[in-house]
């Protein structure tokens, strides 16, 4: 695992700490890095789920992280077996065309408000979306391509909540952390969400993309 952790650090050319929470259950660090000149948000977290800690680490700009990861996987050629970066034999990899006559449900949890002017930074894209007619429907077509939640815990520091929950794409689950900031009206005003592991990021990417496609350039 420290060989890992240094490997991963490798191709890093500064990181930034901007937010910690700390739980019973759960020690979370969200953070940002410069890598290839390019701003990476993530988050770090050691849960503890069925008596076992597990480190996790999700990144928000997917797009900015091939380098990273094609960097990662040669330091760590000789530690990990090929099988374990890519997807299992015979998973579904389609990209399926959008129904335009399809309902969109955000399936925001209950209580959830949304500012008018609430900044969306989705793990897909690498500016923000702003507005709540635009997040509502990049969240309707998320929730579309991955299905229901499953919320696993969630941690409060002043105006900042962090969720972490999981859900799935082809049968592979994703695991995700939410960090959202609250204003002083107790709406959202921004959210930042985080996934892992890359395979299934990129498929999500992949299939967001044929959706999103008509309103997002």
């Amino acid at each position: 695992t420290k060989t890992l952790s240094t490997h991963i650090q490798k191709p890093v050319d500064s990181i930034e700490l901007t937010q910690t929470f700390r739980s019973d259950d759960v020690s979370a660090a969200c953070w940002r890095v410069v890598i290839n000149h390019q701003n990476v948000q993530g988050v770090t977290t050691i849960v503890k789920e069925e008596g076992k800690w597990e480190a996790r680490i999700m990144l928000n700009s997917f797009p900015a992280t091939q380098f990273w990861r094609e960097k990662v996987q040669l330091l760590s050629k000789e530690k990990m077996n090929d099988d374990g970066w890519e997807f299992p034999p015979g998973t579904d990899t389609s990209t399926p065309e959008y129904d335009p006559n399809e309902k969109l449900d955000p399936k925001l949890p209950p209580g959830i408000l949304l500012d008018q002017n609430v900044v969306f930074e989705a793990p897909i894209v690498l500016k923000g979306l702003r507005g709540i007619d635009t997040v509502t429907t990049a969240i309707g077509h998320a929730s579309a391509v991955y299905g229901p939640r499953e919320y696993k815990h969630k941690i409060m520091s002043g105006p900042f909540i962090l969720s972490l929950w999981n859900v799935s794409v082809s049968g592979i689950k994703i695991e995700a952390a939410n960090l959202i900031q609250m204003n002083a009206q107790g709406k959202v005003a921004k959210m930042t969400v985080s996934f892992q592991p890359w395979p299934a990021i990129k498929l999500f990417h992949d299939r967001m993309r044929v959706r999103t496609r008509y309103f997002l350039s």
